[in-house]
């Protein structure tokens, strides 16, 4: 994954103000364990069709993926709201919390729009330390179809890093796939029964040694039909659970406000690493009948 989004979990759990209490970059690089984000949270969607049956399970990773980007591309909208844990205990640093939010996505060509808001409770323990350090931490994820704006902090804290739409994966499951195939093994598991939904399973594992020393493997859970996750869990290079996400209320193909997918760049500091501006105009998305459901 882009190196960005290493940076985005730094900030997001807490780990630059840590830093700043330890005084040690070697943690801060430890901490980074790097969900493939982005990650950054996906979600899922809907159609009135049941769910595939194990008959129709994909016989390969590239059946399996060119099945969920279709499913995602046919999508009008969708939200849910978003769990998850984190429990990491790299060297003898103890982080765990919990996250809850809200996703909020219009998929559309070549890119979609959509909108990621979390909040991180996070609990970090040290050897030495006089008290454990509590972070909790908002984080806002915009994309607009053209770029994408991660916004971190509160009131006159808030800073955001602006990134091409097409290079983070977040909020988009067809630039996650892409990115995993370009920089991860990745491997098709057994179905997993997610909710009476046999979900596609995709386990993916770095190949680049200096990753796999911090980042273990990923397994991700995709609707069979609908081309969005159900969950998405990240291990630890020893094989133990870091941090797991779930998607929960879902519901599809209703309106949403389009200025939830625009950036206000008042009292923000803005972090730009484009490069470049943007190229060409925003597809819309295929137009459906509302739907409530898995």
């Amino acid at each position: 994954m882009a190196a960005s989004f290493w940076m985005h979990y730094k900030d997001r759990y807490g780990f630059e103000d840590a830093q700043n209490q330890f005084g040690s970059r070697q943690m801060i690089r430890t901490f980074s364990f790097g969900l493939c984000l982005a990650s950054l949270p996906l979600a899922l969607a809907a159609c009135n069709k049941p769910a595939s049956s194990a008959a129709d399970y994909p016989a390969s990773v590239d059946e399996a993926i060119a099945q969920i980007s279709d499913g995602f591309s046919r999508l009008q909208s969708y939200t849910a709201r978003i769990r998850g844990r984190v429990s990491r205990s790299p060297g003898q640093v103890v982080s765990t919390g919990t996250v809850d939010g809200r996703i909020e996505i219009q998929p559309g060509d070549p890119v979609a729009r959509f909108r990621i808001e979390e909040n991180a409770n996070i609990r970090v323990e040290m050897p030495g330390l006089a008290k454990t350090v509590q972070q909790q931490q908002q984080t806002t994820i915009i994309g607009d179809g053209n770029f994408v704006y991660n916004i971190v902090g509160a009131n006159r804290q808030r800073r955001a890093m602006k990134l091409p739409a097409d290079k983070t994966g977040a909020g988009d499951v067809r630039q996650l796939l892409r990115s995993l195939q370009a920089n991860q093994n990745v491997k098709l598991l057994p179905a997993t029964e997610i909710e009476g939904i046999q979900a596609i399973t995709l386990e993916s594992t770095p190949r680049d040694p200096e990753t796999r020393r911090v980042v273990g493997r990923s397994v991700f859970c995709f609707h069979p039909t609908h081309g969005v996750l159900l969950r998405r869990e990240q291990f630890s290079p020893d094989g133990e659970s870091a941090v797991l996400y779930e998607y929960y209320e879902r519901r599809f193909n209703v309106p949403l406000d389009d200025s939830r997918f625009k950036f206000d760049p008042k009292g923000v500091k803005l972090i730009d690493q484009t490069g470049s501006p943007p190229t060409g105009p925003r597809k819309p998305p295929p137009q459906s009948q509302p739907a409530v459901g898995p």
